[in-house]
């Protein structure tokens, strides 16, 4: 696999928040290509020493 990336995203944007009525919902990565966003260290991570908040922000997972 190969990626790469362009831009840069702002830091008032790098946390999670709840959504609002009317707000336009894009989806990133997918099963075909598990791309997503929140730190690749996740996946490097020796087993045990991470914990479940982490595993369901990092990248590499599916739908």
């Amino acid at each position: 696999m190969f990626s790469g990336g362009i831009g840069q995203i702002d830091r008032t944007h790098i946390t999670k928040g709840e959504p609002d009525i009317g707000m336009l919902v894009v989806k990133i990565g997918g099963p075909a290509y598990c791309i997503g966003m929140g730190g690749g260290a996740a996946s490097s991570m020796v087993s045990g020493q991470n914990d479940a908040e982490l595993d369901f922000n990092a990248v590499q997972r599916g739908d």
